[in-house]
């Protein structure tokens, strides 16, 4: 196992989490003073505008992840001329794409109420809470977003996430209280505009002082320019496919059952984006890391490296399935009460839709680091595609659960083997061990099956008060836990991965020792 890569990888992995924690953890103090102040389809609505949103704002994720990809080698070859002139053109197309996402965005409000079903909250302007979701969307494009990206391809997303903590602790305090004391929706969101424009800045701040060598300065060679047109075109592509796979589900259920289901399906939805958000917060500090990797390394031996992810990802995935398995029914009767709770095969369907949507992250992963956007450029576009027509046609068949079910169809069926394919013919370019790996990918699905029902049919007796939550949890642990060590006992790469967290812990602990006889 290569030292040097986990330790890189450390610091952002564990502030990138904490992010996440804080984050989530303040939202969730949010949306539930939302729901008891102003009401469940408040947290309807304002999905439904970051879901619009969203699908406007894809084009930043490209042109952003294209621009990382090209710093990794003048970084390490400390070509600061080079990055200068990166970091000028990232600027400017910056300004160009808040401009475009502005227009698009003020061109969709005619149609705004096309996509509510139902009667709006009384005190509520579809038009101005609209008006102000997007400043704060576009609002970064102009205040210094491009120099985040230094932070990234430096390895340095630890120095983001501190940032980010310190602004969503002060934001979210400032939400509730605006909650509590004035009940406004309104105010509640120009506190998020306000949120945004203090990160960015700071942001910027901190590159300036901590790295004063980089500036948005010079001419972009050619070859740059040749580089980002082409892995920009994939990646647009990628994450606009992306984008309208996550944010379709919201306005799909907006249209057609109404802001009350959607704010039903946001509140379970949570759950599974806060587990998504923390792996996917491991995967932005990993990934400057692989990059690194795959320029420096040989295909076999980031081939191995690869493997040593799949069965840390496998291991956490499963294991967080199996949590869900227990406890996440009952947390959901407890937090939102029996009336806003779904039946239990939405429960199931959305524990799939999370295994589903995250079991191809290694592969996502190197996919991404070694910059084959192009590759797979139409691969998310047809996912999307694919999952747009089967979610409204489900929808209207069979109601919210075909929203879920349309999703899970095109990630397991269509995303996964795709990317498996493209990854291991043009970049490890070995079809016997893509053989291989798809074959070890059945049986972990095996195993995650067996997992979530051993610990479904243990944890059936416990009720649904705050005991019973916290003895399903105790159980569902200590049952995933087991079984996975006992399904990898003879995985050599997993082997290897746990006994490097071994020795690292004993390291530390005998450092720890050491002072305290000092």
């Amino acid at each position: 196992m290569e030292c040097n890569w986990l330790g890189n990888a450390s610091k952002g992995i564990t502030w990138g989490v904490a992010n996440i924690i804080v984050n989530l953890l303040f939202s969730f103090v949010s949306r539930t003073a939302i729901v008891f102040f102003l009401g469940i389809e408040y947290v309807g609505l304002n999905s439904l505008f970051a879901s619009i949103l969203q699908v406007l704002n894809f084009t930043e994720l490209g042109l952003g992840s294209a621009l990382v990809y090209c710093m990794y080698k003048p970084m390490a070859e400390h070509d600061t001329v080079a990055v200068n002139s990166l970091l000028l053109f990232y600027k400017k197309c910056y300004s160009v794409i808040g401009t475009v996402v502005l227009g698009l965005g003020i061109l969709l409000i005619p149609f705004l109420g096309e996509l509510v079903n139902g009667v709006l909250p009384d005190d509520i302007n579809l038009v101005v809470l609209y008006i102000l979701n997007l400043i704060n969307t576009v609002i970064g494009y102009y205040l210094f977003s491009y120099k985040i990206s230094i932070l990234n391809a430096l390895q340095r997303t630890d120095i983001s996430s501190k940032i980010k903590i310190c602004v969503t602790l002060l934001q979210n305090v400032a939400q509730v209280i605006i909650l509590l004391v004035w009940k406004s929706f309104y105010i509640y969101f120009c506190v998020t505009i306000f949120g945004t424009v203090c990160y960015n800045l700071l942001s910027a701040w901190t590159v300036k002082r901590k790295y004063s060598d980089y500036k948005a300065e010079g001419k972009l060679d050619l070859h740059y320019k040749q580089t980002i047109k082409r892995k920009v075109a994939g990646v647009v592509c990628q994450k606009l496919g992306s984008v309208i796979l996550i944010s379709a589900d919201s306005i799909i259920i907006s249209s057609f059952l109404g802001l009350q289901v959607l704010g039903k399906y946001n509140f379970y939805y949570y759950i599974i984006s806060a587990l998504i958000q923390l792996i996917g917060a491991c995967n932005v500090a990993i990934i400057p890391i692989i990059g690194n990797y795959i320029v420096l390394k040989s295909v076999k031996d980031s081939f191995k490296l690869f493997k040593k992810i799949e069965c840390i990802y496998m291991f956490v995935l499963v294991f967080l399935c199996g949590c869900l398995t227990g406890i996440y029914q009952t947390f959901m009767y407890l937090w939102i009460g029996k009336e806003n709770v779904f039946s239990l095969d939405m429960v199931f369907l959305f524990i799939i839709y999370f295994y589903a949507y995250r079991m191809a992250d290694p592969l996502g992963i190197y996919l991404e680091a070694a910059g084959m956007w192009w590759e797979i450029r139409f691969v998310p576009l047809i996912v999307a595609t694919i999952n747009l027509i089967t979610n409204v046609f489900l929808v209207n068949l069979i109601g919210i659960q075909g929203v879920l079910i349309s999703t899970i169809i095109s990630l397991l069926f269509i995303d996964f083997p795709s990317k498996t394919y493209i990854l291991f013919k043009h970049y490890f370019k070995d079809m016997r061990n893509m053989r291989g790996y798809l074959f070890e990918k059945g049986f972990n699905v095996i195993c995650c099956i067996v997992i979530c029902i051993v610990i479904y049919i243990s944890t059936g007796i416990f009720g649904t008060k705050i005991g019973g939550l916290f003895i399903r949890g105790i159980i569902s642990v200590g049952i995933s836990v087991a079984m996975l060590f006992i399904y990898n006992f003879k995985n050599p790469y997993f082997v290897e991965v746990v006994r490097y967290i071994y020795d690292i812990a004993i390291g530390k602990i005998k450092n720890l020792s050491e002072e305290k006889l000092k």
